[in-house]
């Protein structure tokens, strides 16, 4: 239970994180560029040096992981239609009782199907094989049925095709697989009351003749058997319980970690602005910008070696009594003439699309205004 509740627990991961992501919102990274703007005749918009261009890591990283989670499913969709087209030929039979479906391809028994899950078994098996070993397979695949192994065995390998880069969990499917095995055997043993010697002697003959790797179908193998009839003999089961709790522990807070701190962070609301930066009167520019929330945009504007005005904004959300939804701007100006830089502070808030103004007044008495409009996005 342990093993299939950390394996959900993947399976259900990029969900929570999904719901995660939905209920809070990205930290926009937005680095605006100070705009710089001529009051000439001719103004034009100043270009920026290029920035050298840089191998864009993630993307190709998560390039290679879609190429890779895609060959595995296809792997596993691949498996799935050869066993159907395997099983596609069985004939419906009855073994002590239970209706079971017999098969040439099949030289062990087996149950396959997520839903509702039948019970395959050679087709020479009714002929061949005692009525006590009969019973021993029947009881073992109805055991499986039972507890819905091979829809769990489905969710294993769907979450190894998620991660199929982690080596690790390919050993986490592999132990599950084992798991379910041996809880079976424990089962069988108790419902038909047969002594170990006899059950696995059946299981060594069927390993004698499994020639199957198809990773849907529950296979015996030579390499699991040991563990399997050495947990069928031993009395108490040495399961490390405490290493299982705690690697599962780990797994759970790992993953709703990762969702947590993927990028998922408080609200930042972006706005957009757009100014009128007027002198005496006469319109130098009208600069239009983006930017989120408590981060510092430069604009300047002026000539082109020495610009006369030099504006910091800082955009905030504000809620007053009379307006729930303000956006706050805060001023920092610095205005430069004849090489004398005076400096000037302000702080305005506005309606959503409803314009406001300052005006900044230099030492020599010139006049320079700040017309202002800012939506959120």
């Amino acid at each position: 239970m342990i093993l299939k509740s950390g394996i959900l627990f993947l399976m259900l991961a990029p969900f929570i994180f999904f719901v995660l992501e939905t209920l809070a919102y990205k930290t926009f990274e937005v680095k605006a560029p100070s705009l710089y703007i001529e009051t000439s005749a001719a103004m034009q918009w100043r270009s920026f040096k290029p920035v050298p261009e840089t191998v864009y890591w993630p993307y190709y990283v998560s390039l290679f992981y879609g190429i890779g989670v895609a060959f595995v499913t296809l792997q596993l969709v691949r498996n799935y239609f050869v066993t159907k087209k395997w099983l596609s030929n069985s004939t419906e039979s009855s073994v002590r009782g239970q209706s079971v479906y017999l098969n040439s391809n099949i030289s062990s028994p087996l149950s396959f199907g997520f839903f509702q899950p039948k019970i395959y078994f050679p087709t020479a098996a009714p002929n061949t094989w005692t009525e006590r070993e009969l019973e021993m397979a029947l009881s073992h695949e109805q055991n499986h049925v039972l507890r819905q192994d091979p829809l769990w065995k489905l969710i294993s390998l769907f979450v190894r095709s998620l991660l199929f880069f982690a080596p690790w969990m390919y050993a986490l499917h592999r132990k599950l697989e084992l798991e379910m095995e041996i809880l079976c055997d424990e089962t069988t043993c108790v419902q038909t009351q047969a002594p170990v010697s006899e059950y696995g002697n059946f299981l060594l003959a069927l390993v004698c003749q499994e020639k199957s790797n198809n990773v849907l179908i529950t296979n015996i193998t030579d390499s699991t058997l040991k563990r399997r009839i050495v947990a069928m003999k031993s009395r108490k089961i040495q399961r490390p319980v405490f290493a299982a709790l705690f690697s599962a522990s780990i797994l759970l807070l790992g993953t709703t970690a990762i969702a947590v701190s993927s990028g998922v962070t408080a609200k930042k609301t972006m706005f957009r602005l757009a100014t009128i930066i007027s002198k005496n009167g006469k319109e130098l520019a009208s600069p239009k910008l983006e930017t989120p929330a408590d981060e510092i945009t430069t604009i300047s504007v002026g000539e082109k070696d020495e610009p006369v005005l030099t504006m910091k904004l800082k955009m905030q959300d504000v809620a007053l009594k009379d307006l729930k939804d303000g956006i706050g701007v805060d001023f920092n100006i610095d205005v430069t003439e004849s090489g004398k830089t005076s400096h000037s502070k302000a702080k305005i808030v506005l309606a959503p699309n409803d314009p406001g103004s300052i005006s900044v007044t230099a030492d020599d008495g010139q006049v320079f205004d700040v017309q202002i409009k800012a939506v959120r996005l």
